[in-house]
């Protein structure tokens, strides 16, 4: 195996690492939750790399740590050959990464340091919701994505932009098909991306295999529950 992954058993951010590596048909792992448990609780001076939580990936090859979502994404797409030759569209692509991050942060209610309260929660999903998927799309309208071909930042092959556009969107209305319509109805453009990358043959495979493994799990715990509380709620209304 090339590369380990050390992340839960769940879809979240670790999907942006995971695509990645089935995009690129790469040889890798992944390590179950006691060793996870394990290298998370070392002492700091013990580990490998100084690292707060999961995502953690170990590049075989190179034996080196690398902890944070981003860091291991830019670090996989440049080895793996998935970055825009183009300075200017690799930058872009690094910022679509720090983008999802930040997506990923505000729907946890910044990592569950607060559970959601329905003000709250209205606001993020009209508002910031809307806006982020709006900051995607016309992202990728501005370099010819059409609603049934092209790519994130142009061009004839898939980048990047395109896997983590998918990581981010597509994960998300897989397992939380509520926001299906959010997405159709502010980024049409981005939901067609996100239904080609996902029949794409690896990826599809991945694919399957979470919803065999997790169903619609989609972050866990109670931050999960405390999404999945409001778009009940959001039902009723």
């Amino acid at each position: 195996m090339n590369y380990k992954l050390y992340y839960w058993p769940a879809p979240f951010r670790g999907n942006f690492i995971r695509f990645l590596l089935e995009e690129a048909d790469e040889k890798y792992e992944e390590a179950p939750v006691k060793d996870i448990s394990e290298l998370y609780s070392l002492p700091i001076e013990d580990q490998p790399l100084p690292m707060m939580a999961p995502p953690f990936l170990h590049d075989v090859e190179r034996n080196v740590y690398l902890s944070q979502m981003p860091a291991i994404v830019m670090h996989l797409s440049e080895k793996l050959h998935l970055l825009p030759q183009d300075s200017y569209k690799s930058a872009l692509c690094n910022k679509l990464v720090l983008d999802s991050n930040d997506v990923l942060i505000e729907i946890t209610n910044y990592n569950g340091s607060v559970m959601w309260e329905r003000e709250a929660w209205r606001q993020f999903r009209d508002k910031r919701l809307k806006r982020w998927l709006e900051i995607f799309e016309q992202t990728g309208r501005k370099y010819g994505l059409k609603s049934d071909s092209g790519f994130m930042l142009g061009g004839d092959q898939i980048s990047t932009a395109d896997i983590v556009a998918y990581a981010l969107w597509g994960t998300m209305i897989r397992c939380l098909p509520e926001l299906s319509a959010d997405c159709r109805k502010h980024a049409p453009y981005i939901f067609g991306l996100c239904q080609r990358i996902e029949s794409r043959r690896n990826i599809s495979q991945l694919v399957k295999n979470q919803e065999k493994n997790y169903g619609k799990l989609y972050c866990g715990g109670q931050i999960e529950k405390s999404i999945r509380s409001m778009l009940e709620q959001d039902g009723k209304q």
